[in-house]
């Protein structure tokens, strides 16, 4: 007998793309949420992020003979190397006592497979102002690291803790373009609390992140 599919939940029609900074490709996702994991996760230093993973798909039988094929949302390799094999559901879907068994199946497996299985919620992505934050700083990652422009910027300034205003005046005032800034920051030369709008950035470095 031909296993049961389960059917993917989809919360509109329309898909939700996102230009991947690294590979310069655009990226579909079916739902808001699953764009904004992956922005979330690119933001902090993911080393590689597969949508809808085929090699991570798997059977297993539940309530019936029947057998629920699953493909999880993503695979996510994070800074430290771990793998991780997310689903991404708004948290309302979590509640329900199918999708809670069908977890305790899934996590069994895939432990035993030697992968972490995470379900991913929009309380796991959400941070105050960080996803507006990371979508509007998301485009600079497609430009090199301005390191000259940002050694221009901070020469012999007398404080490391400036607003954006005040550091957008400073480049003017010394020939850089403002957008140079917006470069630092998405690049991590300048330091932020991504989860505050920007009028309350305030704008920290460390230069010895910087190659000589």
């Amino acid at each position: 007998m031909k296993p049961y599919k389960q059917p993917r939940q989809r919360y509109s029609n329309s898909v939700h793309q996102a230009l991947d900074p690294v590979s310069g490709e655009s990226r579909v996702f079916d739902s808001k949420l699953e764009k904004y994991h992956f922005l979330k996760s690119t933001w902090e230093g993911a080393k590689s992020y597969i949508h809808q993973p085929k090699h991570h798909q798997i059977s297993y039988p539940w309530r019936s003979k029947l057998k629920v094929r699953h493909t999880p949302d993503a695979e996510v390799i994070d800074a430290e190397s771990e793998i991780f094999v997310d689903e991404v559901k708004y948290d309302e879907e979590t509640q329900k006592e199918d999708f809670k068994e069908q977890t305790e199946i899934r996590s069994a497996i895939y432990e035993r497979r030697g992968y972490t299985y995470r379900v991913i919620t929009e309380l796991n992505v959400y941070n105050g102002e960080n996803i507006s934050n990371i979508a509007m700083l998301f485009p600079c990652l497609r430009h090199p690291a301005p390191f000259n422009e940002f050694e221009v910027l901070t020469k012999d300034l007398a404080s490391i803790n400036y607003t954006l205003r005040e550091m957008n005046n400073i480049a003017i005032s010394k020939g850089l373009e403002p957008i140079y800034v917006k470069r630092a920051i998405a690049h991590r030369l300048f330091s932020i609390d991504i989860t505050q709008p920007p009028h309350n950035w305030k704008l920290n470095w460390d230069h010895s992140k910087v190659p000589q």
